[in-house]
This record gives C-alpha cells, sequence and structure tokens, in this order.
C-alpha cells in the first residue's frame, strides 16, 4: 500500500492530537500524586475523545 500525502498529513494530525492529550492528562493529574495507573489511562482517553470530537467530529458538519 502507497502513503498517499492525506494519509501523511492524517496521521501526523492523529499524532498530535495524542501528544496534546498525554500532556492535558499529566497537567490535569499533576497535583495529585494518588492517582494509580488504571485512573491515568481512563482520564487520557476522556482526554483524547474530547480532542478528537472538539477537532474532527466538529469540523466535518461545519464542511458545506
Amino acid at each position: 500500500m502507497e502513503i498517499t500525502q492525506e494519509m501523511a498529513i492524517s496521521l501526523a494530525a492523529n499524532f498530535s492530537q495524542l501528544i496534546f492529550s498525554l500532556a492535558v492528562t499529566q497537567w490535569l493529574t499533576m497535583g495529585n500524586r494518588k492517582v494509580d495507573r488504571g485512573t491515568w489511562y481512563i482520564l487520557l482517553w476522556l482526554v483524547y475523545d474530547a480532542v478528537i470530537h472538539f477537532t474532527l467530529v466538529s469540523t466535518e458538519k461545519a464542511v458545506p
């Protein structure tokens, strides 16, 4: 399979959303050292899901 420019841009955007979500999750749990690993991963998923919905799902509806 050939990787097109559109695929590369999409993967790069997805990767940047993941990095942003990791940073936000780390920031949210920075003050609370009692957060266990399972809770941290759940929070990461929720933040990542919100980022995806705010960027990709909302822009899909904006395109005529």
